[in-house]
């Protein structure tokens, strides 16, 4: 009978200390990678607290230099062709390049160009920020830039310490023999899976809408020009897996 009545304390004692049951939630890992940090096409940004990243040329740059802006090549970004370790040093590389111009991931940028009187330069430099890490981007001309400048008294850049994140995302096709969809700066329309940049993006380099392939990996090809990028922005964001074959 004390034996029966120890193992029955004993029993409730163990059911007393148990955990209830963790509740399992099905997190959507790929919801951070749509979001890009929320990129602004045209919106104000606070520029006290912003790196503006000029695509133009340099002689643009200098001549309307901005505040807190630097000049930037697209292809100083570019990681096309580099594999393995050789990949993760460029990677690496670059954003110390990037942390001695003052962005990190924390930083909110604002990439300035020509719009759609460039070839996409800003989408390639989106692409390759997006890539190595920096996620709060915003598309800006030089008339919306100016009206963000709301104070005189606007900070210089300053360096920041050396930061290292892993690729978040490669654009670049790996197979790029065949494509689903071109941005064609050229020619007009010629079939339904191509289009001009002014048929693919508003003045504010937001995209339009368009048809285009309902599954989830999709080829994007933009001869002779950067546009491509900027419709793969769009469709990552939208958890999607896009490339562009160059």
């Amino acid at each position: 009978m004390i034996l029966r009545l120890s193992f029955l304390i004993l029993a409730l004692i163990l059911s007393s200390c148990q955990t209830p049951p963790t509740n399992v939630v099905e997190q959507d890992l790929s919801l951070e990678h749509r979001s890009f940090g929320k990129i602004g096409y045209g919106a104000r940004v606070d520029l006290k607290h912003s790196v503006i990243v000029d695509t133009r040329s340099r002689f643009d740059h200098e001549m309307s230099k901005l505040p807190r802006s630097f000049h930037l090549y697209w292809k100083d970004l570019d990681l096309k062709g580099y594999r393995g370790i050789h990949l993760e040093e460029k990677k690496r590389s670059l954003q110390k390049l990037l942390s001695l111009k003052g962005i990190d991931p924390f930083t909110r940028v604002v990439i300035l160009g020509k719009g759609l009187e460039g070839q996409g330069e800003e989408f390639f430099v989106a692409a390759s920020l997006l890539s190595l890490g920096i996620t709060k981007i915003n598309f800006m001309d030089v008339k919306g830039i100016k009206k963000s400048m709301v104070s005189k008294d606007i900070p210089p850049l300053e360096n920041l310490d050396y930061w290292e994140a892993p690729l978040a995302y490669d654009f670049e096709c790996v197979d790029p023999e065949t494509y689903d969809f071109e941005i064609n700066t050229m020619a007009p329309q010629k079939t339904a899976s191509e289009a001009r940049p002014e048929q693919v993006f508003h003045k504010n380099m937001s995209v339009k809408s368009i048809n285009l392939p309902k599954r989830i990996n999709i080829k994007i090809k933009s001869k002779d020009s950067l546009w491509a990028y900027g419709l793969a922005i769009h469709l990552r964001e939208q958890g999607r897996k896009p490339c562009v074959v160059r």
